[in-house]
């Protein structure tokens, strides 16, 4: 099933892989390629706000890659996103 139409004629897609199975989220480039994005439309929808809803948000997650104007919105509104994820080591 279709979920949204990306400016750039790529499709997002809520996929049933198997009967009875949940639907995972994939990414259909203008080259039908497809690219996992979510195991479920829950996990999809905390990823979009943690992007908050920028244009072609989920081309940071294939490795296609944000597009040049893409990067630039996020860099000045969102800069963190664009960074890869840091994680701080805990003594215990």
């Amino acid at each position: 099933f279709e979920l949204q139409n990306c400016p750039n004629n790529s499709i997002v897609c809520l996929v049933y892989l198997e009967y009875k199975v949940s639907p995972t989220i994939w990414l259909l480039d203008r080259s039908l390629e497809w690219h996992f994005i979510a195991k479920n439309f829950t996990h999809y929808f905390r990823m979009m706000l943690v992007y908050h809803g920028f244009p072609e948000w989920q081309y940071a997650l294939t490795p296609i890659g944000l597009s040049p104007a893409a990067k630039l919105l996020m860099s000045g509104l969102a800069p963190e996103l664009l960074s890869p994820p840091t994680f701080k080591k805990t003594n215990r």
